[in-house]
């Protein structure tokens, strides 16, 4: 985790590692330091697991996604698969396909699956820590959504535009 020592030293640290995380994402090399960001699904099943773990903790997915019809489709299958007692691997290899179906039809879940999305844990952040984040998002032309019901405590939800400041 990163320490910052005053607010010159956490302003330039968070431009500099929300500008090279927005690169590494935008040039689909994604590798981001953990103490940016937290979740990247950029596979089907990883989304996957991702919804079944919020799930299982009580989050159904028309609270967390805009799509309704397809958070409902996913809801359906998570459900026909508690009903019929699979394991965890059955049921999320389950919510897998209808992801891969979604994603076949055009259909996307969460930008997420397109490398267009991240969550970066808010919980450790000041206030004004919070305040410098979203405005350098929001530089970077990325719309940021703070989300307090997760699995793993409050985050921000950052959505990349298609297109951006790094060109691609």
């Amino acid at each position: 985790m990163c320490s910052f020592d005053d607010r010159t030293d956490f302003a330039i640290k968070l431009r500099f590692a929300f500008a090279i995380f927005v690169a590494s994402v935008v040039m689909c090399a994604i590798q981001p330091a953990t103490a940016v960001a937290d979740d990247l699904h950029s596979t089907p099943r990883a989304q996957a697991e991702a919804m079944y773990t919020n799930m299982q903790n009580g989050l159904g997915p028309r609270v967390l996604y805009r799509n309704h019809e397809a958070a409902e489709e996913i809801w359906m299958t998570y459900n026909q698969e508690q009903r019929t007692g699979a394991s965890r691997y059955d049921a999320v290899n389950a919510i897998t396909r209808v992801i891969e179906g979604q994603v076949s039809r055009g259909v996307l879940i969460s930008l997420h699956l397109q490398g267009r999305a991240v969550d970066v844990r808010s919980v450790t952040m000041t206030s004004e820590q919070r305040q410098i984040f979203e405005r350098l998002a929001r530089q970077t032309g990325a719309r940021v959504f703070p989300e307090n019901e997760h699995r793993e405590g409050p985050h921000y939800h950052v959505q990349f535009p298609r297109s951006n400041p790094f060109g691609h």
